[in-house]
This record gives C-alpha cells, sequence and structure tokens, in this order.
C-alpha cells in the first residue's frame, strides 16, 4: 500500500466539515471521521481517485475553476 499524501487544500476541507458537524450534527462527526479513514484506505490502494473532500450542495464546478 503506498503512503497517504493529503493535499494541504483537502486537510482544510475536512477540518471545515468536522467543526461544521460539531457545532451543527455532532452525533454525525465520528461517522463522518471513521468515513473518512476508510476513504483514505482506499485512497492509499488506488491513488490520484480523490484530490478534495467537498460536500455534494456546494457549487463544485465552481470550487474546482483554477484548481490544479
Amino acid at each position: 500500500m503506498k503512503p497517504l499524501v493529503r493535499h494541504e487544500r483537502a486537510d482544510l476541507d475536512v477540518e471545515e466539515a468536522v467543526e461544521y458537524y460539531l457545532q451543527h450534527a455532532p452525533e454525525v462527526a465520528l461517522p463522518f471521521i471513521d468515513a473518512l479513514e476508510q476513504t483514505y484506505r482506499q485512497i492509499q490502494q488506488r491513488p490520484a481517485i480523490v484530490w478534495r473532500v467537498l460536500h455534494g450542495s456546494r457549487d463544485i464546478p465552481a470550487w474546482l475553476q483554477g484548481e490544479t
């Protein structure tokens, strides 16, 4: 398994999501973190499948404009 290399922006996305869940839906925070850890393991097995961590309600194309 390859080591996981996280982008700084992805880490910030995760921090924002966890902070939001802790404030607005604390019962979701731990399941979110568990799912994130599982996803990190999947990324290690298949690198380059996920670049960012964004909620589906966001305007994802606008967020990704100009991203490399």
